[in-house]
């Protein structure tokens, strides 16, 4: 199996081996939480095959799923995920990290089919994240946004995620100890607005 490959632009993170040693200490919590998830996935489906343990799983399934909130407006969309992106753009070999980003694309997904909303011709997304870390030592564009976009264009809501339907989107963090999450604000159709009106 070949090894995970980190991805990061050098404007971001001098190629110093200390900043090396730290981007691969948070690439490695990373992978143990997308691990985790996986893990614990395989170990319910074991526990559906035994009837005397198919109601704890069913139970056990039910915590393991990323809980969410969704509202809709004729404006916008807002669909708050209690969980948050993983911190460094990965290369994903690894079945952990691969099972953790399908999870945020169904999840979303799943989220917005519930609406039974009409396909929109174009949207702008702005997601928002609180995460339980400094947000001084973390940076924004390290952030793996693709199951957010994935997860819209799969729902239905958009034909597609190229620039055609998702005209633009943009972000923000703020630091969380007490409810970390992600907040994905969708716009429908009406492109011609500020983002500083659309944010009210």
């Amino acid at each position: 199996m070949h090894e995970d490959r980190l991805m990061y632009q050098d404007t971001t993170f001098a190629k110093t081996r200390k900043n090396e040693e730290i981007i691969h200490t948070i690439k490695c919590f990373e992978d143990l939480r997308m691990n985790l998830y996986k893990i614990a996935e395989e170990r319910i489906e074991v526990l559906k095959l035994l009837p005397e343990t198919y109601d704890l799983a069913e139970k056990m399934q039910k915590e393991l799923e990323i809980k969410y909130e969704i509202e809709c407006s004729k404006e916008r969309i807002k669909l708050t995920i209690f969980d948050f992106l993983p911190i460094i753009y990965i290369k994903t070999t690894n079945k952990g990290a691969g099972y953790f980003v399908e999870k945020w694309k169904t999840t979303i997904s799943n989220a917005l089919r519930s609406l039974n909303l009409k396909s929109v011709n174009e949207v702008f997304v702005w997601i928002k994240m609180f995460i339980p870390v400094k947000s001084r030592t973390c940076d924004l564009d390290n952030k793996y946004f693709k199951p957010v976009f994935d997860g819209i264009y799969r729902s239905g809501l958009v034909q597609d995620d190229c620039i055609k339907y998702i005209r633009s989107f943009g972000f923000e963090i703020e630091k969380n100890d007490e409810n970390p999450r992600t907040e994905i604000y969708i716009y429908l159709d009406d492109m011609k607005k500020r983002v500083s009106e659309l944010m009210k």
